[in-house]
């Protein structure tokens, strides 16, 4: 899910692959992209090169989440959809402009494979989505109001509520924004609903498994306190800088950065 400060900047869920919109950590399994390279490829399907700075798999994360976006609203209105219509899916939403022929061939393999198994492991579920895509505002006080989009919330058959927040590999972040996010999406669900979520979760695609825990009030308390101090120090322009091999090393601005960890 994507969620906007003010209706501005991204948060970074789902937007952490070079060129795919924010900034990261790239996830040590093996992407499609990476998979591709190892391609034996002659003549016209040869390796061509993107543009300078654009990453050969730009948009196949976005893709894959519309993907998904589809199979959820299709859920939610009684429409079928089974694992069969993973091709037609990833035909009609995967865009990958600046990948090389190959590449292109392996994203789509690739696409297919997780849309059908996800389909294939969850449409037993589908029957209890509360909401999709489902926007939220939340309002913290003092002129700080948070904008976000919930990729997924569904009932368990406890009658109790999870979020959901879909992942892949090729968009991986720390572990620590993950948590952050999904409580954000906790308070965004409870000013929408009135209800406190039971569970956040995080469900890795390539894996085929969610990691549920139960929501944190404490966390949720300091994802405020953290919020309102971050929206402070822009205000005034004290934002102090928190360097770290972990935080600097997949960032797109280290370079110029001069408050940046630097490796010895």
């Amino acid at each position: 899910g994507l969620g906007r400060a003010n209706g501005q900047s991204e948060f970074s869920a789902f937007s952490t692959g070079p060129g795919d919109g924010g900034c990261g950590l790239i996830n040590q399994r093996s992407t499609p992209w990476q998979d591709a390279e190892t391609v034996q490829t002659t003549g016209t399907t040869s390796k061509q090169p993107g543009p300078p700075h654009i990453h050969e798999g730009l948009g196949y994360g976005k893709s894959l989440h519309d993907a998904l976006a589809e199979v959820h609203s299709r859920a939610m209105d009684q429409r079928s959809i089974s694992r069969d219509d993973a091709a037609a899916l990833v035909g009609t939403h995967v865009r990958v402009p600046y990948a090389y022929p190959a590449l292109r061939r392996t994203l789509e393999a690739s696409a297919e494979r997780v849309v059908r198994n996800y389909i294939s492991d969850n449409e037993g579920h589908f029957s209890n989505i509360e909401f999709s895509e489902k926007l939220v505002e939340i309002s913290l006080g003092e002129g700080v109001t948070i904008n976000g989009r919930i990729d997924l919330v569904r009932r368990l058959d406890t009658d109790e509520t999870t979020i959901v927040d879909l992942k892949s590999s090729e968009r991986a972040q720390a572990e620590e924004v993950t948590e952050t996010q999904l409580h954000v999406y906790a308070l965004g669900y409870e000013e929408l609903t009135g209800r406190r979520p039971d569970f956040v979760e995080t469900y890795e695609l390539e894996e085929r498994r969610g990691r549920p825990r139960s929501v944190d009030d404490d966390f949720i308390s300091d994802v405020r306190t953290h919020t309102l101090d971050a929206a402070e120090a822009l205000r005034s322009g004290t934002l102090t800088p928190s360097p770290s091999v972990l935080r600097c090393r997949g960032c797109d601005y280290k370079g110029m950065c001069s408050a940046a960890h630097r490796d010895r």
